[in-house]
């Protein structure tokens, strides 16, 4: 994950820059990549990969085109208030 972003939050040349969930899924906008990888750590408690991916300052407005879930949506939703907790820290600070 480290590895693949850098100090911006912006992809690092020579990522893969298509995403697409599923085999079938729509193509995910690049330009949203770091906010997707967010989604989905906090989604999954991911706790160290979000702390991480916080720091690169993502929209946190921004949702995923399924359930329209931003990070803090999928965390709470999926159980994981500390991470959830986490994120609100972020839009209040």
């Amino acid at each position: 994950m480290r590895g693949g972003f850098g100090p911006d939050g912006a992809l690092r040349p020579g990522v893969a820059r298509a995403l697409r969930p599923g085999a079938d899924g729509p193509e995910l906008p690049a330009a949203h990549t770091l906010e997707f990888a967010l989604i989905q750590a906090a989604g999954h408690g991911r706790r160290a990969v979000v702390e991480y991916l916080l720091d690169l300052h993502p929209d946190l407005a921004v949702t995923e085109p399924f359930f329209g879930a931003t990070a803090r949506g999928a965390a709470r939703h999926q159980g994981h208030a500390e991470i959830a907790a986490l994120i609100d820290a972020r839009m209040s600070g």
